[in-house]
């Protein structure tokens, strides 16, 4: 629509940059990131929330315990959603960190936002946080955390696929200031 340029320098540009980028910079329409899982637009404003609600009707904290300190380690992930007013609010603490952090990271966001239960993938050696949860515990005086042992058989792209349809609705809310929703959106 723009009458300085020919509709043979637009396809010249079309043709330079390709049709992805040039719907995206000349034809106002945003493109998502190839190989991206959902669309941008699903990870509008309206995730991110500063508000925090007293209680949950159901809440869990899951935690993907991969396992290593180092820059070439996978992150461990401990994320607490809790579900009320039709919404899951997300917290999440997503780091590189040994065995023995997992342990104390998750016992301090059980203690601090009380889930009904802890759900802990247990795949190959994995399973042994189970064990050192109990430890630590009661070497703590902690009552034991409602351990629930996942063990995962299903890849895990096709599981997260499952929240689909909650992005879609603008199901999900992030805290806002957590470092660790933020890598998780990310």
């Amino acid at each position: 629509q723009n009458p300085l340029m020919t509709a043979d320098e637009l396809k010249s540009i079309k043709d330079e940059i390709g049709p992805r980028r040039f719907a995206q910079e000349h034809e106002a329409e945003p493109m998502e990131v190839e190989g991206a899982m959902w669309p941008g637009a699903y990870f509008g404003d309206s995730i991110w929330t500063t508000e925090w609600p007293d209680a949950f009707e159901r809440s869990v904290i899951a935690v993907d315990p991969s396992i290593g300190a180092t820059e070439l380690a996978d992150y461990s992930a401990i994320v607490f959603a809790g579900l009320t007013r039709g919404q899951i609010w997300i917290e999440a603490d997503i780091q590189r960190r040994p065995p023995g952090d997992i342990v104390t990271d998750t016992i301090r966001m059980y203690q601090r936002l009380r889930p009904g239960s802890v759900g802990v993938e247990a795949n190959g050696f994995q399973a042994v946080l189970g064990t050192l949860f109990d430890i630590f515990c009661s070497r703590e005086n902690i009552p034991p955390l409602p351990i629930r042992l996942i063990h995962n058989s299903e890849n895990k792209r096709v599981r997260i696929q499952n929240l689909d349809s909650y992005l879609a609705r603008d199901k999900f809310r992030f805290k806002k200031e957590s470092q660790g929703c933020i890598l998780l959106v990310e």
